[in-house]
């Protein structure tokens, strides 16, 4: 396994259901605008699976979900791709005061 990806803080991140929205987004966002769809258009499961299988089929549609996803994963406020020390000891999101 990549030893950056063990420096993420992955229970805290899958379990705060803001930061599971932006991953949607981050994926979907990409596949829809490819293929010139929106929200609306995905009116019933056969779309929803149809449209991911063609993208799965498309290594550019791939490529650009991958660079999404990047972006999503790596926290800005470190100076690499890890979480921090700090936040690898999370087990809720911290909360602003």
């Amino acid at each position: 396994m990549i030893n950056w990806l063990k420096k993420i803080n992955w229970g805290v991140r899958f379990s705060d259901p803001g930061n599971m929205f932006r991953l949607v987004l981050v994926v979907g966002a990409p596949i829809l605008t490819y293929y010139g769809l929106t929200a609306t258009d995905l009116t019933s499961w056969g779309v929803v699976i149809g449209t991911l299988g063609k993208a799965l089929s498309n290594p550019y549609v791939l490529g650009t979900v991958a660079v999404s996803f990047y972006g999503w994963l790596v926290d800005p406020t470190t100076a690499n791709t890890s979480d921090s020390k700090q936040a690898l000891t999370y087990t809720t999101p911290k909360e602003d005061k």
